[in-house]
């Protein structure tokens, strides 16, 4: 699963599911295709910034599996990030030419969010990192369909993604710290970070059609202990609910 993480496949997955929910609870249809090119361009862009990590002595004890497989696979995971760029500017240009700068704009917003290109990456910014991944993720989602999607469902799906980025966070408390980047979910206790995610899950519930707030809700029950916080169930858990809101 390591491996699979630091190929960016469950962050394709997620993207692809999250995108779909969103056409779905606005049309009740989902564009396959355009979701399969959605979640190339997730795969591309997280390949890309797991290539950037390197190893130092204060992070070397700290690492995720992921971590290291990126180290030591780190021209495969280029690699991997050219072709799924290619293979979602392509699937999105036959769409629509208007859609193909959307993957120059996903790289520009990943190089924000890592690279100290203005005063520091964006990363480092506590509260602006879930919030940056989160409704970079829903206005993704919001241009992909030409702005058809209402703004009530792209806020909502904002406040999950940014939740779900939050609790991300969580595995990767120790190795942030060594690296310099002090996260909102290392500042509080995590009895504060489940109100904040479960208010930020409870606040969609007003936005989103009850199968698809309450299967949100319902599959973060889990997370109320510490130890099932967990990046795959994270990731998959769109999928789950996608397909539980499609047999309703």
């Amino acid at each position: 699963m390591a491996l699979l993480t630091t190929f960016g496949i469950p962050a394709g997955i997620y993207i692809a599911s999250i995108v779909s929910l969103m056409q779905w609870v606005s049309t009740h249809q989902v564009n396959w295709f355009v979701s399969l090119c959605a979640g190339m361009l997730g795969i591309s862009i997280y390949s890309f910034h797991r290539a950037s990590i390197s190893m130092t002595l204060a992070t070397k004890s700290h690492l995720q599996p992921r971590h290291l497989f990126a180290i030591h696979h780190k021209s495969v995971c280029i690699a991997l990030s050219v072709i799924a760029f290619f293979a979602s500017v392509v699937g999105l240009v036959m769409k629509d030419p208007m859609l193909g700068l959307l993957p120059l704009v996903g790289f520009a917003s990943i190089l924000l969010y890592g690279k100290p290109l203005l005063k520091a990456p964006f990363r480092t910014i506590p509260l602006l990192k879930p919030l940056m991944v989160g409704f970079g993720i829903s206005s993704f989602g919001y241009c992909l369909f030409v702005f058809s999607i209402p703004v009530e469902i792209v806020i909502a799906f904002g406040l999950i993604c940014s939740a779900d980025a939050f609790l991300c966070d969580v595995e990767d408390i120790a190795f942030d710290q060594e690296c310099g980047c002090t996260t909102l979910a290392s500042k509080i206790t995590h009895a504060n970070r489940m109100f904040a995610a479960m208010f930020f899950y409870g606040v969609t519930a007003i936005l989103l059609p009850i199968e698809v707030s309450i299967g949100f809700l319902a599959l973060s029950i889990p997370f109320i202990w510490q130890r099932f916080v967990n990046r795959t169930y994270i990731d998959v858990r769109p999928v789950i609910i996608l397909l539980l809101a499609w047999l309703v």
